[in-house]
């Protein structure tokens, strides 16, 4: 095992892997991931949905996930490897006036900075999801990239579609 390196990163999820990812393509080519798990993207990352969502309320989060979707987009012709990224859509809901005030100020300005993002009634919404109970919603914002939003869960305040990621890659366990 490596005892020294220009830069070590310490953690193999997709944090991790993306600085060493994105390092090399500045040209750093002694980095070390030290991961503690037997394999990356383990831990907290294997934990996510994998959806990519852009209906944030800060600028540089919104920012950022505009950002990540243009990767994903490029991702295998920028790696060779296959990402499985499929924008399908992205709906969030609100059930009280407070919520409803702040989702329409996220609207936008996620709207602003280029989110293909819009605010649609629980009849539309209920259109696109027939079974979807919109007993008590007041709205939705909906991104749609696609006609096709999958519902994740009755209980969730977010509905959104999995992606998922296919990285081969090494680490060095710190196992």
């Amino acid at each position: 095992m490596k005892k020294t390196a220009e830069v070590i990163i310490i953690g193999a999820g997709i944090i991790g892997t993306s600085i060493a990812y994105h390092l090399a393509k500045l040209g750093c080519r002694d980095v070390v991931i030290l991961e503690k798990e037997d394999d990356i993207g383990t831990g907290a990352t294997a934990k996510a949905n994998g959806g990519v969502r852009q209906e944030f309320n800060q600028e540089i989060n919104i920012k950022l996930s505009l950002e990540s979707v243009e990767l994903f987009k490029r991702f295998e012709e920028e790696t060779g490897y296959p990402s499985d990224f499929n924008q399908s859509g992205y709906l969030r809901f609100v059930s009280t006036e407070e919520e409803l005030e702040e989702l329409k100020l996220r609207v936008v300005l996620q709207q602003q900075l280029g989110v293909p993002v819009s605010l649609i009634s629980p009849d539309e919404a209920k259109e696109l999801i027939p079974a979807l109970n919109v007993t008590d919603i007041l709205d939705f914002s909906s991104t749609s990239f696609t006609n096709c939003i999958a519902f994740l869960g009755s209980s969730s305040k977010f509905l959104t579609l999995r992606h998922s990621g296919k990285i081969q890659s090494s680490f060095v366990s710190a196992a």
